[in-house]
């Protein structure tokens, strides 16, 4: 299994727990898994040279590492998190 199927395995698991409300979309695991699962997505792209695949994983870690840092910076001030 390569690191692109992990990836997807990775993505779509952290989708189906924020549908079945096992998951909270604010929640640091499910940015963490959307960013984890994009890199792995991404770099299996890079690899086949599917350059579409590549921006979109690259806008989708994007969008996950600012909402891990913005979960961060709430729990730094003390904010109520999951």
């Amino acid at each position: 299994m390569d690191s692109g199927s992990i990836g997807v395995g990775i993505v779509i698991t952290a989708y189906a727990f924020l549908q079945a409300e096992k998951l909270r979309k604010e929640s640091l695991l499910y940015a963490a898994m959307n960013m984890v699962g994009s890199v792995m997505i991404g770099i299996s792209a890079w690899r086949s040279g599917a350059v579409s695949v590549v921006v979109l994983q690259c806008f989708w870690g994007i969008i996950s590492v600012v909402a891990y840092v913005r979960h961060r910076i709430r729990e730094k001030r003390g904010e109520r998190v999951e």
